[in-house]
């Protein structure tokens, strides 16, 4: 044996682990503790996956997935309802929010408020009200 060289044996891997393939809701359960539900801070490198645009000359937010070109134009105090129940977000996605022309402190720490406290994660990275 050279100093280089460990004589060891594979470990063996306790009765209560999973060998061989799995299924992807298996996978998906067994992570159900990682990622957007974790309660974890979003990271600014994640993509958001809802985008509220408070929109200041129509007085009103544009929502829309990240993978929308063109989101749908709603009142403000209902974006949190349309994200969760028209777009069937679920609750610990991210989302981001952004502004068109003039739009005030409170209205757009009022959106944040209400989406925080429907339990979606603020993407982070700027400061906002």
């Amino acid at each position: 044996m050279s100093s280089r060289t460990i004589d060891a044996k594979p470990a063996k891997l306790p009765s209560n682990i999973i060998k061989g393939p799995i299924s992807r809701k298996v996978a998906a359960s067994l992570l159900a503790g990682c990622g957007a539900s974790s309660g974890t801070p979003a990271k600014i490198a994640e993509l958001p996956n809802v985008i509220i645009t408070l929109d200041g000359n129509r007085h009103a937010c544009v929502v829309a997935l990240d993978k929308e070109p063109q989101g749908s134009i709603v009142p403000c105090k209902e974006a949190v309802s349309f994200v969760r129940d028209e777009l069937r977000v679920q609750r610990g996605s991210i989302y981001d929010i952004r502004t068109v022309a003039t739009v005030g402190d409170t209205e757009i720490a009022s959106v944040r408020a209400a989406l925080d406290d429907a339990g979606y994660r603020f993407i982070g990275g700027r400061k906002l009200p």
